[in-house]
């Protein structure tokens, strides 16, 4: 369920580029990019199969018009949009 929540100021955000945040015990990876709409995209910062919370320190890009973050670990491809 997607829903909004404040947990940091936008100035807090590094663009193009991830964040980690812990929201109700849980760490969120929070990235902003600054020329896509929405901006700002919030997906969980487990990574199961590196088995760590890593996605947020990922590399962004897109992949057939989808945008995604790659993990540092092993590289597999994660969507903004859905996780």
């Amino acid at each position: 369920m997607s829903q909004v929540l404040k947990i940091c100021e936008q100035t807090d955000l590094v663009a193009n580029s991830g964040v980690c945040a812990i929201v109700e015990g849980q760490q969120i990876a929070l990235f902003y990019l600054p020329k896509e709409i929405p901006t700002v995209y919030a997906i969980g910062n487990w990574d199961p199969i590196g088995k760590a919370n890593v996605l947020s320190r990922g590399m962004v890009g897109d992949i057939n018009q989808r945008l995604v973050v790659a993990s540092p670990l092993y590289k597999q491809h994660f969507d903004l949009q859905t996780g």
